[in-house]
């Protein structure tokens, strides 16, 4: 709706539509508005002039110049602002404030984009407002932003691993922590931006160095809505406590103000987690070692409507780790492999509820964490563990699961099937026995007291790791990741226009692809969408080709992404979308890649789904007019058909389909056949599925 002075106020609630053949658009919603101020509806981002797989897509640009740049994580704040982290090796790249000049042969870049002055992202594009170096004189990586608060209060707060002294800064705040100088050869840091309202430059207020004698890097940093500051990351020094102050004898910093917090004094392994937590005014508040006699990490920190906090990780040894296990779910015994998973719930006052190991035979990770508004806890990552095996064909290890939500036989890795429609992929694709070390990526969903709910594999044929997973205010899932699988990947449209399918040849190294999971009750967690996402068109194709997408963020209706790209610059073009994408023309090297997308752009009415012993199929829109979209889901040992049957029994289409992917999806045409009910029907030697079709045009 526009104000008194014509700018647009967003309204909190949405419009369905459709448009006939007449192109008279119908609405139906409900909400509030004044009624003497104009109304503006938006009914559609997709821009015709973009090719079919950009459909749905808001903006999407490449950033960067000649070198190598790359973003690793990303956010939103309240107002829904976009921000993004990485490192570049390009004194080139496109900086507008702060810190202007290329300190070294490798700098953090901070970015923030938004509608300016306007606090609601429904613009075509989210432009730049800023963009900034930090770095020192050695190498500098910024692995993780966060923000708290909003308007002139809103502040910016980056993590990651610096090699040499960083810029320390703190305004005069001298209750701040404050660490002036690098003790080792890498050592963690935090700094923190002003976020002023509408702001097209940003200022320096605090900035430290977190480390002791040896390594150190911040992998992820967080704020709850009262502005506490979580850190997480791993160190490789012994510590001391001195008043939860920089250390005289330049170990890593300790601190235990409350004592009932969790607080481990002593690093006992190759390299321990740390985990760190400073008050809304910077002081720090607890700081502690995490890990057992192995090599541990967390990866990822998640505070829910409780105030509770969750964070996950890797470690390689179950001895001295710290496991409580007093959730449902509770794995004492490493499973094996290079890595277990592992997820920890902190009370309020910091003290320990429930920890838990998670994982099989071969390496697993847990690389990110979120929350649903019901407070239970999403985990994305990988695993290579498999299960006892059966031999197919003498060649394909197809391993036999367990998915009781229970913890199974150590070297087991644990699976749940919910039911009621949730994705369920009951097993890694089988893979020939020479590729042992393959990995699938995984999704993982535990009730907040640690009863596992939701475990699955979710991959192709190859390598697949789930680098981000985001839960919106309706508790839709996201995920996004890389992929070096070829086939049986799962990607197909459940609803929506944004469907690449057109996988790169095998000598493309990996791939971005996106996912989004319904929160319907009766459909749980049913696989809504999932596409690739990277330049191939199916045509053009220029290698060594390596995609990926690192991080994503969700505001209100709206996702983002944050990855990197190598193509060539002809061909990443194909990352540009829309007018006013900030940056319009790709160049050589690696470059950063973001884009944004609309939910209820992703969607098209009217699924049926039917399902039975032999598989799944999946028909959108329905009803339709002129094509519809038939995904199949089942094991294909040779070609089938699809026949659309007349309610009188005339086959009105009939097609072969030589694929053996697992998931399938085949675009139908039926501008030709006359209003009225049909049936669907798949056929294979493996049996039939059948459904409903109404075409109404």
């Amino acid at each position: 709706q526009l104000d008194a002075n014509g700018n647009r106020v967003s309204l909190p609630w949405h419009l369905n539509w459709n448009v006939p053949q007449s192109g008279e658009a119908n609405f139906l919603g409900w909400g509030g508005f004044d009624g003497g101020k104009t109304l503006v509806v938006e009914i559609s981002r997709i821009n015709p002039s973009q090719p079919l797989h950009l459909s749905g897509v808001e903006w999407a640009s490449p950033i960067g110049e000649a070198g190598i740049d790359v973003l690793t994580s990303c956010t939103n704040d309240v107002d829904g602002n976009f921000f993004v982290t990485g490192f570049s090796s390009s004194q080139y790249f496109p900086v507008t404030s702060g810190q202007l000049s290329f300190n070294s042969q490798i700098d953090v870049v901070i970015g923030k984009f938004g509608a300016a002055n306007n606090p609601f992202p429904n613009q075509e594009t989210d432009h730049q407002l800023w963009t900034t170096f930090f770095g020192g004189l050695g190498d500098d990586n910024g692995f993780s932003i966060t923000t708290s608060g909003s308007g002139i209060n809103g502040k910016v707060y980056i993590t990651g691993s610096a090699n040499a002294n960083i810029i320390i800064f703190n305004n005069g705040n001298t209750s701040s922590y404050n660490q002036s100088d690098n003790n080792g050869i890498k050592d963690a840091f935090i700094l923190r931006l002003d976020n002023k309202f509408g702001g097209a430059n940003t200022n320096l207020i605090w900035s430290t160095s977190i480390g002791g004698q040896n390594d150190e890097f911040g992998k992820v940093i967080k704020c709850d809505p009262a502005g506490n500051i979580y850190l997480g990351g791993q160190t490789k020094s012994a510590g001391t406590i001195d008043l939860c102050q920089d250390p005289s004898d330049n170990n890593f910093p300790l601190c235990q103000a409350q004592s009932q917090s969790i607080y481990y004094s002593t690093n006992r392994g190759n390299g321990d987690g740390f985990l760190m937590v400073f008050d809304p005014f910077e002081n720090l508040v607890l700081s502690t070692f995490y890990g057992g006699n192995g090599e541990d990490i967390i990866n990822g920190i998640t505070v829910d409507n409780f105030g509770n906090i969750f964070f996950c990780g890797n470690t390689n040894d179950d001895s001295n780790f710290p496991l409580q296990a007093t959730g449902v779910f509770g794995q004492t015994t490493y499973g094996g492999g290079l890595f277990d998973g592992f997820i920890t719930k902190l009370n309020t006052d910091l003290s320990n509820n429930w920890s838990t190991l998670f994982g099989g035979n071969g390496d697993d990770n847990f690389n990110c964490i979120d929350h649903d508004s019901q407070n239970n806890i999403y985990l994305g990552g990988r695993t290579s563990s498999t299960q006892p095996a059966t031999t197919v064909s003498g060649i394909n290890p197809c391993p036999i699961v367990s998915y009781n939500c229970i913890v199974p036989p150590n070297g087991e890795y644990p699976m749940c099937d919910p039911g009621n429609n949730t994705f369920f992929q009951d097993e890694p694709i089988c893979f020939n026995a020479d590729f042992n070390g393959v990995y699938d990526g995984t999704i993982t969903e535990f009730g907040n007291n640690g009863e596992l709910l939701w475990s699955t594999y979710y991959g192709g044929n190859f390598e697949d790791n789930i680098n981000g997973i985001a839960i919106n205010h309706n508790d839709v899932i996201f995920i996004a990741g890389t992929t070096y699988s070829q086939s049986d990947f799962p990607y197909y449209v459940h609803g929506g226009p944004y469907l690449q399918s057109n996988i790169p040849p095998q000598l493309s190294s990996f791939n971005g692809f996106l996912g989004q999971f319904d929160s319907d009750i009766l459909n749980y967690h049913a696989l809504v969408w999932a596409s690739m996402y990277n330049s191939y068109d199916g045509i053009n194709f220029f290698a060594p080709l390596d995609e990926g997408i690192n991080a994503l963020s969700v505001y209100d209706d709206y996702w983002y992404i944050a990855g990197f790209t190598n193509d060539p610059a002809t061909n990443a073009t194909e990352h540009i979308c829309c007018p006013n994408a900030f940056q319009q023309a790709g160049v050589e090297g690696t470059e950063g890649i973001m884009a944004r997308f609309w939910l209820q752009g992703m969607w098209m009415p009217g699924i049926i789904e039917s399902k039975n012993s032999i598989g799944e199929i999946k028909i959108s829109p329905n009803p339709t007019q002129d094509y519809f979209r038939l995904n199949t889901s089942f094991k294909k040992l040779s070609d089938y058909s699809i026949q659309l049957i007349s309610s009188t029994g005339e086959i009105c289409y009939q097609k072969t389909v030589t694929t053996k992917i697992f998931f399938d999806a085949q675009i139908i045409p039926c501008n030709t056949i006359s209003n009225g009910l049909y049936f669907i029907q798949v056929i294979s030697k493996e049996g039939n599925i059948s459904s409903k079709l109404i075409i109404n045009k």
